[in-house]
């Protein structure tokens, strides 16, 4: 993964990207999406980050960790009333308040051009290479794709998922970026994705047709090209078959 800098812009909609990895002990934040509130009508613009050091107990344990930070943005651009929202492990909680305390912003301004007070959410991860990423669960099944009436294979000998036809089966999934995507939701999120399962159970072709909340698609197509599975069989034979995957992010797996 790339290195990058932390994000010093607060969004008002979608999800952010996900921040690179460290090469060392420093703590990754990067603002998230929010809505400023309605008598705002520009939103608050980071303009100092503060890097935190993962907790004593993560680093025995070689832990990485998210958390949900909320707060106010005051007229002054200062974080009031920061507090958890949720974290992937308490422990992180702590070192992420006392890093988004030290964060800096262009407060929200009012449609006259003064500034005002808003509410936001900021997520912080701690990420540091070859440490324990938080593991998230997923369901995921297969339908056929709709208005596909044809049980015939393409041009290039692909089948749709249809009667008769076993559909393929999640042997290795690998989530590029989708759980730490999710988590930062409320409610997290679903996805209907189109791909291809080629007879080796390789994946191909993924297109994302429909996601619950904006900003997912990317995550979701990128862990679902790299993951690997059982393909589809007709007549008990293994082929390329290309099918609708419904995929829901299903929560946390606690990782101690």
């Amino acid at each position: 993964m790339r290195a990058q800098l932390p994000i010093a812009v607060l969004l008002v909609s979608g999800i952010v990207p996900m921040v690179a990895q460290q090469s060392t002990g420093n703590v990754s934040t990067k603002p998230m999406a929010s809505q400023p509130g309605a008598l705002a009508t520009k939103a608050p613009v980071v303009v100092h980050t503060e890097n935190a050091t993962p907790p004593e107990e993560a680093s025995k344990a070689h832990l990485n960790g998210i958390c949900i930070v909320s707060l106010t943005i005051d007229v002054d651009g200062k974080p009031q009333n920061v507090g958890i929202v949720r974290c992937t492990d308490e422990i992180f909680g702590p070192n992420s308040v006392a890093a988004v305390r030290k964060y800096r912003f262009k407060p929200a301004k009012k449609a006259d051009g003064g500034p005002i007070a808003v509410t936001v959410t900021i997520e912080v991860i701690i990420k540091v290479v070859g440490w324990q990423d938080p593991q998230f669960r997923y369901k995921g099944t297969f339908h056929a794709i709709p208005g596909v009436t044809s049980s015939d294979p393409d041009v290039h000998g692909v089948y749709p998922l249809g009667p008769g036809a076993d559909p393929p089966h999640v042997q290795d999934f690998v989530d590029d970026g989708l759980g730490e995507a999710a988590f930062a939701l409320e409610d997290g999120a679903a996805c209907d994705v189109v791909l291809v399962v080629d007879r080796t159970g390789r994946v191909s072709d993924v297109k994302v047709t429909h996601c619950d909340e904006p900003g997912l698609e990317s995550a979701a197509e990128a862990s679902l090209s790299k993951s690997h599975f059982k393909p589809g069989e007709i007549g008990g034979q293994p082929v390329s078959m290309r099918a609708l995957f419904h995929l829901e992010y299903a929560g946390l797996d606690s990782n101690r």
